[in-house]
């Protein structure tokens, strides 16, 4: 991104932020609709009925101020949380997003949205500062939803998306079930534009165009039962998909020489299947006992085929691989203001891969090609939340882990780690939803168990040994947070944090190829802003202005030249934008939706990569045609989304500063249509 756009951006946040605390406001918003007491801010539906949300996921976007943290793919159970519970509890899941778990649960099946600040001894908020909770409606109910999307791309394709989902609730009774079916493009990894490759001084080697174009499809089968017991509860549930992903690229170029086409076609295949559940039981004292398992497998393959002048290239990865955990937590109440937890967490996980290539017939020899990664993992924690001082709240914590991972095949290696995480939250109210947070916390990374083995992209040129002398990346995270609510229904949010990183993960040289690993300590700076605009003029409401960014700086030592450098990989900038207008009176909501533009390099010990992306924008109008009929018809990219990338080559390793040559490539997609149909019955 350039310069001016970086200027653009900070001066919206600053005189959107100066504008509104300047002026004398009311804070507490619509009081039929927004209640606030002890750092709880509850948001009825009434709050949202305008702008017509048709899920729970929606009304989770239109929260003033809240920023939405999606579930992690990571192993275990602790460190994957969002931060969103439903009815003040996580959902005991991975395989399913939590948005996905938010997009099934309609409107009328919504209470109320609790967004909390600071510690809450009744409720676990996973070591988060701020969590928005969903409360449902109790009693008997059902609810059928069918939802169909379509893409209508130049040139005549279609993507098209469809899923029929239901609730049943009676008697303390919840029963959850979703049928998806996906078939579309991947937006990202769509799109044709100029190539051209040049020599270290100059002159063209070869040019042309290139082309990209990615599908995927999905088919997945979600299901889920709760009951509610006189003690608590118990739930179990299952995910079943299978999943696949094609991505074709092409060049056609003209050299001194003549013309040619180079192509190169990946296919990948997944299919998983997970199963779990938790039992919760209320203890006589006020605490609670809560026992969670997941059981998840998961088959993955992946083709290349890679043709050019030089010749046919092949490349073929299959794995094999799977997580069992188990989760003991128990809550006990100390005081009206206070409660401790004590809980262990146990996983086993293990990756069986195998790997080849072939270059016009030759196998290429890659170290680590067939490896079986194992992992057994334990974690034992404490916590304690206070809330005894007046508008002060406390969240402290340590948590213990220890883990071994073998390694059999292409090297044999039992590596063992533990690490001490301690963390402490603090959060002041200064009245209101005016808050101060602090945080200090030693964060530790999981390792990707795809790094341990070697692997192909042709699409990048790139060829990776698996590393088996990884370690976890551990940082300790200093954090400072301010909230600031604006115009009754608004906020501003700024937040710093500064990492002190040990054993940062790059790229390091394994037996002459590149390959994952650890680089040294680095530093990272991070600034998080956030502005939820409420726009009028003389009392004609103009819509709503949600601005978010993030400002990262980073330093590691480059394990190829040893000077200091960004951290490969890292975004020095990247944001969002949406823009809201209802139209009550037309049942419709006109709106604006955009990622903004970022860049980022990528260091490889042979070559440097810099990635720019021109942002992406989305313009659509909801029509709300009757009460369980919602319609939405969308433009996307009519702006012409660009992704350009420009590669320097290097003659041998980059420290020895001797450039072969660049290349430089870009994808354009053109404008397309998106249509939405929901009918809830």
């Amino acid at each position: 991104m350039n310069y001016s756009t970086k200027v653009v951006v900070a001066a919206l946040f600053f005189a959107s932020s100066w504008s509104l605390l300047a002026q004398e406001v009311d804070q507490t918003g619509n009081a039929s609709q927004v209640q606030q007491a002890s750092g709880i801010t509850s948001y009825t539906v009434g709050f949202f009925e305008d702008q017509s949300p048709a899920t729970a996921m929606d009304m989770i976007s239109l929260l003033p101020g809240f920023s939405f943290k999606n579930s992690e793919s990571s192993r275990g159970f602790s460190g994957s949380a969002g931060n969103v519970l439903i009815n003040g509890r996580r959902p005991s899941t991975k395989s399913t997003s939590l948005s996905d778990v938010l997009r099934r649960i309609p409107v009328s099946a919504v209470e109320r949205i609790e967004v909390l600040r600071g510690s809450h001894p009744e409720i676990d908020m996973h070591g988060l500062p701020i969590v928005a909770n969903v409360i449902r409606i109790a009693g008997t109910s059902s609810s059928n939803a069918l939802q169909v999307t379509t893409k209508i791309f130049p040139g005549g394709d279609f993507g098209n998306f469809a899923s029929l989902e239901r609730i049943q609730q009676s008697d303390g009774l919840l029963l959850e079930g979703a049928l998806t079916f996906l078939k579309d493009r991947n937006m990202f990894d769509y799109g044709d534009g100029p190539y051209r490759a040049q020599d270290a001084s100059g002159a063209i080697e070869e040019e042309g165009k290139y082309t990209a174009d990615n599908w995927r499809d999905n088919l997945e089968l979600t299901g889920a039962v709760t009951k509610e017991l006189e003690t608590g509860f118990v739930r179990g549930n299952i995910n079943v998909a299978s999943s696949g992903n094609e991505d074709n690229e092409s060049y056609d170029l003209v050299t001194p020489l003549g013309s040619y086409r180079e192509q190169t076609r990946t296919v990948n295949k997944e299919r998983s299947i997970e199963v779990g559940g938790d039992y919760s039981h209320d203890l006589d004292n006020g605490g609670n006992l809560e026992i969670i398992g997941v059981q998840a497998l998961e088959w993955e393959t992946d083709d290349s085929r890679d043709v050019d002048p030089d010749g046919i290239s092949l490349s073929n990865e299959k794995g094999r691989s799977g997580e069992s955990i188990l989760k003991g937590v128990w809550r006990h109440p100390l005081s009206d203001s206070s409660q401790m937890e004590l809980g262990a967490e146990g996983a086993l996980n293990f990756l069986d891969a195998q790997s080849t290539l072939t270059a016009n017939g030759s196998t290429i020899s890659l170290p680590s090609a067939n490896v079986l990664v194992e992992e057994t993992r334990t974690e034992l924690f404490a916590a304690l939340t206070y809330q005894g001082i007046e508008n002060l709240s406390l969240d402290l914590g340590l948590r213990a882990e220890d883990s071994e991972i073998t390694l059999t095949g292409g090297a044999n290696v039992q590596n063992q780690f533990s690490f001490v995480k301690p963390r402490a939250i603090a959060s002041y109210s200064l009245g209101g939803r005016t808050q101060l947070r602090a945080r200090i916390e030693r964060e530790v990374g999981q390792l990707n168990f795809n790094d341990f083995a070697a692997g192909a992209e042709f699409s990048n040129d790139t060829v990776n040994a698996g590393n088996p002398n990884l370690s976890p990346e551990s940082a300790w995270v200093y954090e400072i947070g301010f909230e600031q609510p604006v115009l009754g229904d608004g906020a501003v949010n700024l937040t710093y944090r500064h990492y002190e990183i040990e054993d940062a993960l790059d790229v390091v040289i394994v037996d002459g190829f590149a390959a994952p690993g650890n680089i040294g300590d680095g530093t990272r700076d991070a600034i998080e802003a956030s502005v939820a605009l409420p726009l009028s003029l003389s009392n004609f409401d103009l819509g709503l202005l949600q601005v978010d960014g993030t400002w990262t700086r980073s330093e590691v030592t480059d394990s190829v030249t040893g000077e200091i450098r960004e951290i490969s990989g890292e975004r020095p900038f990247t944001g969002n934008l949406l823009y809201s207008r209802d139209f009550p009176s037309l049942d419709s909501t006109f709106g604006i939706r955009a990622t903004l533009p970022w860049e980022q390099t990528n260091y490889r010990v042979d070559q440097i990569s810099f990635r720019e992306y021109s942002g992406f924008w989305r313009i659509y109008w909801d029509w709300q045609a009757r009460h369980d009929l919602l319609l939405r018809v969308q433009v996307e990219s009519p702006f012409k989304r660009e992704l350009s990338r420009q590669r320097t080559h290097y003659a041998g390793l980059r420290s020895d500063n001797i450039i072969e040559g660049t290349d430089e490539r870009s994808a354009i997609m053109d404008p397309f249509v998106y249509l939405r149909f929901r009918w809830m019955f």
